[in-house]
């Protein structure tokens, strides 16, 4: 960054170099600045995507992020789950039987029933 002065003094240099000249004042003057100078976070830090998120990278230009989503599967159960979910299941599961069907969640050591299906009146 270059900075020059707008007003130009006429009078002569003294004799004395170590002080303040009139042409110091008239000359351009440079200034150099770092990120830190300016408070600003340099270039090199870096935005890392923790779990469940992918992109990020060093500040040298824009960056972003995008969540990732697993794959996953829901249970069908023929009457209540039985197991706790493997791989890709979510700890849901669905049982459409008449009996004991509804929406059943994984409570970490069984099956509880969160929603059952309201049963179904045949008119006779």
């Amino acid at each position: 960054m270059s900075v020059t002065h707008s007003k130009v003094s006429g009078i002569a240099d003294g004799g004395d170099t170590s002080l303040v000249q009139p042409s110091d004042w008239n000359a351009a003057h440079t200034v150099s600045l770092t990120a830190s100078d300016v408070g600003a976070v340099p270039t090199t830090r870096t935005l890392t995507a923790g779990t469940g998120l992918s992109g990020g990278g060093d500040l040298s230009s824009n960056r972003s992020f995008a969540v990732t989503f697993p794959s996953a599967t829901i249970r069908q159960a023929a009457g209540v789950p039985s197991g706790a979910p493997t791989g890709t299941e979510l700890p849901i599961a669905f049982d459409s039987t008449a009996t004991t069907g509804g929406l059943y969640v994984w409570s970490g050591s069984a099956w509880v029933l969160a929603a059952p299906i309201p049963p179904v009146i045949t008119p006779s």
